[in-house]
């Protein structure tokens, strides 16, 4: 039959085992060291730094895409605007012509 002293002993020497190694995470959290904090990290504690020439390199593809893009419409539009100026000017013309001479 067990010693039943023996087993309250390898229960004690468990426990203690347990909470060394508990002690042991509690320290190393303790005195784990922050990085410190570079502005181009970001908030949320990412090493990733927010700017990037990939990033850029994007961001100015969009915006001379839409700059150039504007440009496009604007002279598109101004065509439009002088073709529609010289057909009101003909369409005038044409109504004075047709109708003017008879009066």
């Amino acid at each position: 039959m067990p010693d039943p002293n023996n087993y309250r002993e390898r229960e004690e020497q468990l426990r203690q085992r347990e909470l060394d190694l508990r002690l042991r995470e509690l320290e190393s959290e303790i005195h784990r060291v922050e990085p410190p904090f570079h502005p181009t990290v970001r908030d949320n504690r990412s090493n990733k730094p927010t700017r990037s020439f990939k990033r850029d390199l994007i961001l100015a593809a969009k915006v001379s895409g839409f700059f150039l893009t504007g440009v496009v419409v604007v002279y598109i539009s101004q065509w439009l605007a002088w073709i529609s100026f010289f057909a009101l000017i003909g369409a005038v013309g044409w109504a004075w012509f047709e109708f003017g001479r008879k009066s």
